[in-house]
C-alpha cells in the first residue's frame, strides 16, 4: 500500500498519469491471491490522504480506466477494476496473440487463427469475416470475480493484454 501512495504522490508535482490495475489471474504461475489483491475501493482508500480527489471527464481512448486527479494536481490517476468494477459491457478490444490468434475477450479461451489466412493470403473480405466473427462472439462478460477468480492459463505477454 505504501507503493500506491508513492506513484499517487507523483501525480501532484508531474504531469503523470498512473494506472493501478487490479492484479488479475492471469498466466499459470500467478501469484493473483486474496491475500495479495487490492479493489479500486482500497487503492482510493489508500491514496485518499494525498488530497481530494476528483473525477477527470472520459475520453475516448480511455479504455477501462476511471481517470481521477487530486486538485491542483499536474497527473491524474487511472483506476481500473477488472475484478470488483466489471466493465466487460463497454468492452470494445480485441486481442492479437503472439501467435496470430484474435481474442474477443483476455480471459477468454475461444480464439481466432488469423495467422493462417494472412499468410495463405486470403482476400481481405476474407479476414474482416474473421474479424466480424470475433466480435460477434465476444462473451458477455469475463466470469471472473473477486472472491473466486478463474484463471487464464495464457501468459499476459503471449496475449498481447
Amino acid at each position: 500500500m505504501d507503493e500506491a501512495l508513492r506513484k499517487a504522490r507523483l501525480t501532484i508535482r508531474e504531469p503523470y498519469h498512473v494506472r493501478f490495475i487490479e492484479l488479475m489471474p492471469v498466466g499459470e504461475k500467478n501469484a493473483c491471491t486474496s491475500e495479495r489483491f487490492l479493489s479500486v475501493r482500497e487503492i482510493i482508500d489508500t491514496i485518499r490522504p494525498l488530497g481530494i480527489l476528483r473525477p477527470v471527464d472520459p475520453a475516448p481512448l480511455d479504455g477501462p480506466a476511471k481517470r481521477y486527479a487530486f486538485e491542483g494536481a499536474l497527473g491524474e490517476i487511472g483506476l481500473i477494476g477488472a475484478l470488483s468494477n466489471h466493465f466487460c459491457e463497454k468492452c470494445n478490444r480485441l486481442r492479437l496473440t503472439a501467435d496470430g490468434r484474435m481474442r474477443g475477450c483476455l480471459f477468454s479461451n475461444q480464439e481466432t487463427d488469423i495467422k493462417t489466412p494472412l499468410r495463405q493470403g486470403k482476400e481481405d473480405k476474407h479476414l474482416l469475416e474473421i474479424i466480424e466473427n470475433t466480435i460477434l462472439n465476444k462473451p458477455q462478460d469475463h466470469g471472473l470475480s473477486e472472491f473466486q477468480p478463474r484463471k487464464c492459463v495464457r501468459p499476459m505477454n503471449s496475449i498481447r493484454g
